[in-house]
């Protein structure tokens, strides 16, 4: 910790393993992976990478938390408001929306991008949040999983976009035990297939699926052969009727190795027949997130046993390139046609200011020059046409709210004024777009985690989402 290449390398450690004592806070780090460091309360300044890429790459007794019997106490939660059903929290119920009005709010152009607090209600989640997945299909969102300062969770919330109700429903079947920093990936319109996570100290390698439209969990059969390792703090995106899993960590160290999840049986398509000509179209949520990708239905039942079961495939990717991404977790991952986007990540030591595209027809890696250094963990970055729009993370000093567009055709970042009230700096929150609006859920600042709904109005920029069809031209020789 005395020079400035430790207090990164113990920075960056933070959530990935990780235990606590007392009112120290342990935490752990991606690259814990496989050690558990502590920090007492007057390092805390010195460590906030650690705390940044810890969330869940390494195993840890707590959520990275303090003592799982001695909560902290946050502005957003407190003790008194958790409330149990089994595993689940009973909802705060809310029952008209209350606009929020702030008299000393600056004014602001009507063409300028414009924060401000959702005027939520409902059966609100008792609870606050951080390394969940939300989903959009149609014009709810799905939330699933996370944790809060004392515990991971497994319950569903859903909040429509358009009235902003929280609503709280019951699912049944084979339910997931509680997870954070899984993934979450959309499958033909309306069912979610998580991947990895874990709890604590416990890292998943197994898949389950939601059926949004029956409400119904279920745990489909893996077929024979090799699988990846357990995993979380991983990305996922849709091809070709394929989840393309990369990164994360599996509580010893960082990975960088890619996978593939065929999830034709899913969709009812055959062996993995979607086209990936779907346009240049997709929305990655991170923390686990969804991904909107090309899918090919048809009336073929392969890959359910006799008795309606589906069975799905692992295979693992051999990646070429001059050069590849290091291990990583806690990066973002988008699908832009058939070129997956990399963003940030850290392995525990260090936290990346990398731009990188993997080729998914080519398997090919590129690593991208950029106008400027992003160095970025546990952020997020939603598309939104033809930019993505990356919020928040830890930029290895300290948790940012900064806003930057990174241009898809030209790979190179750019800034815009943003109007509004900013939400307060973060990491391992959930963005998604929302009928034209960029929605954030959640997050986790070093000290306290959140339950806030904000909304980015994108004003002028409001015809962005209609931009399907564009190059990307840095990628063209």
């Amino acid at each position: 910790m005395a020079s400035s290449a430790s207090s990164l390398h113990r920075a960056s450690m933070d959530r990935l393993s990780v235990n606590t004592t007392g009112t120290a806070r342990k935490a752990s780090s991606l690259r814990s992976l496989a050690v558990s460091a502590s920090d007492s309360p007057s390092e805390q300044p010195r460590t906030s990478l650690r705390r940044a890429a810890s969330s869940n790459l390494t195993p840890s007794s707590a959520p990275s938390t303090p003592s799982i019997h001695t909560p902290r106490q946050t502005s957003s939660s407190s003790s008194s408001r958790y409330h149990h059903r089994g595993d689940a929290h009973i909802p705060r119920m809310k029952s008209t929306p209350r606009l929020v009005y702030d008299k000393d709010a600056e004014q602001a152009p009507s063409t300028g991008m414009y924060w401000s607090r959702a005027p939520v209600y409902g059966a609100i989640p008792n609870r606050s949040m951080r390394a969940h997945s939300i989903t959009v299909i149609d014009n709810v969102v799905w939330l699933f999983g996370g944790c809060d300062d004392r515990e991971s969770w497994k319950d569903i919330y859903c909040l429509n976009v358009e009235s902003m109700q929280w609503t709280h429903p019951e699912c049944l079947g084979d339910t997931p035990p509680p997870s954070r920093a899984h993934s979450a990936t959309l499958v033909a319109n309306h069912k979610i297939v998580f991947i990895g996570g874990g709890h604590g100290s416990v890292y998943y390698d197994s898949v389950y699926v939601l059926d949004t439209l029956t409400r119904r969990w279920s745990r489909p059969t893996i077929a024979p052969g090799p699988s990846p390792p357990q995993r979380r703090a991983h990305t996922a995106v849709l091809y070709e009727n394929k989840i393309w899993v990369f990164g994360g960590g599996n509580g010893m160290m960082a990975l960088d190795d890619v996978w593939t999840l065929d999830v034709a049986p899913l969709t009812g398509a055959i062996g993995g027949g979607g086209t990936g000509t779907g346009g240049y179209h997709g929305v990655y949520h991170v923390g686990g997130g969804g991904f909107y990708g090309p899918y090919a239905p048809s009336s073929s039942s392969s890959g359910k046993t006799k008795d309606g079961n589906v069975t799905l495939t692992w295979d693992l990717v051999e990646t070429k390139g001059i050069k590849k991404p290091e291990s990583r977790g806690y990066h973002t991952a988008n699908l832009v046609g058939n070129i997956m986007v990399i963003i940030g990540g850290s392995d525990g030591k260090d936290s990346f200011d990398e731009l990188w595209t993997l080729n998914l027809d080519t398997l090919v890696w590129t690593q991208i020059k950029t106008n400027i250094p992003y160095r970025r963990l546990a952020h997020s970055s939603t598309q939104v046409g033809s930019y993505l729009f990356i919020f928040g993370g830890h930029d290895s000093t300290e948790y940012t709210s900064e806003l930057v567009l990174l241009n898809l055709v030209s790979l190179q970042y750019e800034t815009r004024p943003v109007y509004g009230k900013v939400p307060s700096p973060r990491g391992y929150h959930a963005t998604a777009l929302a009928d034209s609006r960029v929605l954030l859920i959640g997050g986790f600042n070093g000290h306290q985690s959140f339950d806030d709904v904000h909304i980015l109005e994108l004003a002028a920029s409001a015809y962005l989402p209609q931009v399907t069809s564009f190059a990307i031209e840095a990628l063209i020789p």
